[in-house]
């Protein structure tokens, strides 16, 4: 394989450690796989999304439900570089049984996420599996990672925040994210979806107005 591609988290290749050690894995959606450590039974959960903005992959793991790695694909796309590790691709020549993309509805840009404290973060971009939100209060920047597991039929949310903070979230409902620190954000407004039915109603009320 040339270049990461989503053949790359396909059911039935491995992963080697610089230690040695195997991780076999298993996709469990379109941009969503599983990790289990030949030997320990260790489980790691990740997201591979590829932006259409900057044409990158980005690729976030999960290990022991607490640990949060961004890894970065090789040119290759053989390896994966974490922060102190890097893993190496023993690949079956098999391909991705999800053929079709996730479609992330209603489309996040342009939506508004209203923190505990009452802070809104503003979704200023989203295409694919990724998207941009603006706390509108200091103008901090989250980039966010979303991917659907379809054998739990539920989102996985990688929001990396300033500060090299990284949080992960499995909603079955992107309306409401609670994240692990304990605060929850929930959309306040609908964003793309409900700006075109707005402007719908807009414009109906207008041909009816000039009718009569």
């Amino acid at each position: 394989m040339t270049g990461f591609s989503v053949d790359h988290i396909a059911t039935g290749h491995s992963w080697t450690e610089g230690s040695g050690k195997s991780w076999q894995q298993t996709q469990t959606g379109a941009a969503t796989f599983q990790w289990v450590q030949e030997g320990t039974g260790r489980v790691a959960h990740g997201v591979a999304v590829q932006s259409k903005k900057d044409k990158q992959w980005h690729v976030h793991i999960t290990f022991d439900n607490n640990t949060h790695w961004k890894l970065t694909p090789s040119a290759d796309g053989n390896q994966l570089q974490g922060p102190s590790d890097a893993f190496t691709l023993k690949s079956t020549g098999a391909k991705s049984t999800f053929e079709k993309k996730d479609k992330i509805k209603p489309k996040l840009e342009g939506a508004d996420y209203t923190e505990n404290s009452g802070a809104v973060w503003h979704v200023t971009h989203h295409k694919g599996g990724s998207f941009e939100m603006v706390n509108q209060k200091d103008q901090r920047v989250c980039h966010g990672t979303v991917g659907k597991d379809q054998q739990k039929n539920h989102f996985v949310v990688y929001l990396e925040f300033p500060g090299n903070v990284t949080m992960r979230v499995e909603t079955a409902d992107l309306a409401t994210l609670n994240l692990p620190n304990g605060d929850v954000f929930r959309r306040t407004s609908e964003g793309k979806k409900k700006e075109k039915k707005d402007k719908d109603e807009k414009k109906e009320k207008k041909e009816k107005k000039d009718k009569h």
